[in-house]
């Protein structure tokens, strides 16, 4: 069309009707009930907007960090998984269901953990309507969708695998859920249960499979519950920013005059029970309160006092000891976690052992009497307590080679 004929004008429209479709995307995957919130992202993220000279949106991107992955295997009581998993179980039709084998939100381990699987004024089946409508309008076709209710589906019917225990310690589980798990993830019986109940270990050129425990298994089994999350959160966000870039590119994205950032992540947290989770949200905000210091007050008022402007000084608490005690190298909390993770016999207790030595005269951190599975660290917000149960374990994140070569060998390609 002729310049100024709307075409431009159009496609700001549209990417502004796509981009309004994201939100409820990030909600239902991204965000999850906890005890103070009804609707709390258990992700991190930052949004960058671009807009025209008529105050329109050009071109967006959205970056996102810090996903609770731990969310998918473990839910506090009061608490829910993430919203989809019920969508889906309310929301999907009799032959959905049936394709994909679920039940309830009632009948599955990873969505009934918490005690509660409803919310007061919340329509789950509503909102699974409204969540396939926003994968349409962003552009992820049905064969796509197929997919992602088929990763979601084999999550929950991963964590209704039950594990025994042989007379050697080895561990098996129950056919019934293995077999529905992997028809529906795409994966054959035979090398789930291989890779879920042993461990490749190479013996000079040779290579041993060793029965892994009972608990060890179930950590295979909840590791891989959540990598397949993960691999399916950070697909959907791709391609999310795909469609945004795909917008663009038949206007004029050199329209832009401007740039809007917008950072949504979580507040500080003290929970009755804080872990490895809380600490990484509680460091952040640390770090963000430490840069707002620098420049809404530091900087300006150095600036006041520069010019000699008068006005009333605003005094404020400086975090840059609580953020030492968490990062410093090479004595911080974080940085003796990751060396901790480098010896194969550390554990948890002992990483709380190195920590109480190295910090015992600090003000900003206590070892509870009394107690041996905690720390108390004092944050600008309050103090905090967290339970070392897992972090060391968690900060690692690893998925073995043998779950990894699994998960490869699916037929759902967003597995992959």
């Amino acid at each position: 069309g002729e310049s100024g004929a709307g075409e431009e004008e159009g496609g700001e429209k549209s990417m502004e009707r796509v981009f309004l479709q994201t939100n409820p995307l990030t909600e239902a995957f991204g965000n999850a009930k906890t005890i103070r919130n009804d609707n709390s992202s258990r992700f991190g993220k930052f949004i960058r907007i671009h807009v025209t000279k008529s105050h329109r949106i050009s071109e967006a991107y959205i970056e996102h960090y810090l996903l609770e992955k731990s969310r998918v295997t473990h839910q506090a009581e009061g608490e829910r998984n993430y919203h989809i998993f019920y969508q889906l179980c309310a929301g999907a039709g009799e032959d959905m269901l049936a394709v994909l084998k679920l039940s309830a939100a009632s009948a599955h381990k990873f969505s009934r953990q918490g005690k509660c699987l409803s919310i007061p004024g919340v329509d789950d089946s509503a909102d699974f309507r409204t969540t396939k409508n926003a994968l349409s309008s962003v552009g992820i076709p049905p064969t796509a969708q197929e997919g992602i209710w088929r990763i979601l589906a084999g999550i929950l019917h991963l964590g209704d695998i039950e594990f025994g225990a042989l007379k050697d310690g080895s561990g098996t589980m129950n056919d019934g859920a293995e077999d529905v798990a992997c028809r529906v993830l795409g994966l054959e019986p035979a090398d789930a249960r291989t890779a879920l109940c042993q461990r490749k270990i190479k013996a000079g050129l040779e290579v041993l499979q060793v029965p892994k425990s009972r608990m060890e298994a179930i950590l295979s089994r909840d590791a891989v519950s959540r990598a397949l999350y993960t691999r399916l959160f950070d697909w959907l966000l791709e391609r999310i920013n795909e469609v945004l870039s795909a917008q663009v590119s038949g206007s004029s994205s050199s329209s832009s005059v401007g740039c809007i950032g917008l950072l949504d992540i979580f507040g500080f947290e003290i929970l009755e029970e804080n872990g490895f989770e809380q600490l990484c949200i509680n460091y952040a905000n640390e770090k963000l309160q430490r840069y707002f210091n620098d420049q809404m007050l530091s900087s300006e008022q150095e600036e006041y006092a520069a010019e000699e402007v008068e006005w009333v000084r605003v005094d404020y608490e400086d975090n840059l000891s609580v953020l030492e005690l968490l990062e410093g190298k090479p004595e911080g909390i974080l940085p003796i976690l990751d060396d901790q993770c480098l010896f194969a016999t550390a554990t948890d207790s002992s990483f709380l052992q190195v920590l109480s030595k190295k910090h015992a005269s600090s003000k900003d951190f206590t070892q509870p009497k009394l107690k041996h599975t905690s720390f108390l660290v004092k944050h600008s917000a309050g103090s905090v307590e967290y339970l070392v149960l897992g972090f060391l374990d968690k900060n690692k994140d690893q998925l073995y080679s043998d779950l990894t070569e699994l998960l490869a060998s699916s037929r759902v390609s967003i597995i992959k």
